[in-house]
């Protein structure tokens, strides 16, 4: 392996299967309001953001905003207690690939510590093994709730670097490509402004993207395809 690198993941619709959980969700919650705003609607327009920089907003806060969060998660408990979590596809994989090459990897999540751990805690199975993204994350993530400015702004992806030169004695001389990892143009957008390489997975109209330094991929198979091929130049 001749790249050096270090990876930065987004969580929700990255890693795990759960955009349409949040989105859901949300849409019940304010629901119970008076308020409908369809799942695929947030979806579209708040993906990557975190809930509590904009659901207060929308609430016209008729309820205190921890109210509102407490409400939510009991929402995503009862949606996960039918439906489960799952990974997206091929990342278990792909992370597990990086894992045996010895790469830095962190999660940026605009979701909740408490959400990060529970999707951690996760066991999936793959290929009929039991996986679970904690055994290779274990303690590598940072919440949006933990530094001042969310996405799109850097805040987040910097110190999660920061912890990554600590944890891995990464020295500032050392030629190491950062690059986020996400689903979102938020992310792909923090990314950059952090200065790291943004890769984002999903499917975006060509006027929506901003910066043509962001490199979106349709599916996760054509981004992971791309970066084991980064990983060897």
């Amino acid at each position: 392996m001749k790249r050096k690198i270090a990876i930065i993941f987004d969580l929700d619709g990255t890693l795990v299967d759960t955009e349409k959980i949040h989105a859901e969700a949300e849409s019940k919650l304010l629901s119970k309001l008076g308020i409908k705003i369809t799942p695929q609607k947030i979806t579209q327009k708040y993906a990557g953001v975190s809930t509590e920089s904009y659901i207060g907003k929308i609430a016209k806060y008729k309820k205190p905003l921890n109210d509102l969060m407490s409400e939510k998660n009991q929402i995503i408990n009862d949606i996960i207690e039918k439906n489960g979590i799952y990974p997206i596809s091929g990342m278990p994989d792909f992370i597990n690939y990086l894992n045996t090459f010895k790469i830095p990897i962190f999660i940026a999540s605009s979701s909740s510590t408490e959400w990060i751990k529970k999707c951690l805690n996760v066991s999936f199975e793959v290929k009929n093994k039991t996986f679970s993204y904690g055994n290779y994350f274990k303690n590598n993530f940072i919440s949006c709730s933990e530094v001042k400015n969310v996405k799109p702004a850097p805040d987040i992806f910097l110190e999660a670097k920061k912890r990554m030169q600590k944890k891995y004695g990464i020295t500032k001389d050392m030629d190491i490509d950062w690059i986020v990892v996400g689903d979102s143009l938020v992310d792909g957008n923090g990314g950059i402004n952090a200065g790291m390489k943004a890769f984002i997975l999903g499917r975006f109209k060509k006027d929506s993207i901003k910066n043509n330094e962001v490199i979106i991929f349709s599916t996760p198979q054509k981004l992971i395809k791309y970066m084991k091929e980064l990983l060897i130049t």
